[in-house]
């Protein structure tokens, strides 16, 4: 059962779509495969990072802050590895 909107963290909103996400995961074992398997890490995290900021407005203003904060350092990180 999903914790109500109001209750979540950051964390727990950015943890709910990685969970989400991980769930999607099936590439062939070709080259073209392994190219893409290399990056899905960085898939997820960016996708996760999406889907919570939509939701951002639901949590209170310092968890809004350090969510804001935390996502442009992530899409930073992923975006460059990919």
């Amino acid at each position: 059962m999903s914790a109500p909107l109001e209750n979540l963290t950051w964390a727990a909103l950015l943890g709910r779509w990685i969970d989400f996400a991980r769930s999607a995961v099936a590439l062939p074992d070709d080259t073209a495969g392994q190219a893409m398997r290399d990056c899905v890490p960085d898939i997820i995290m960016l996708q996760a990072v999406y889907f919570a900021l939509k939701h951002l407005q639901d949590l209170d203003s310092q968890e809004k802050a350090l969510g804001l904060d935390r996502a442009q350092v992530l899409i930073t990180k992923h975006t460059n590895a990919i």
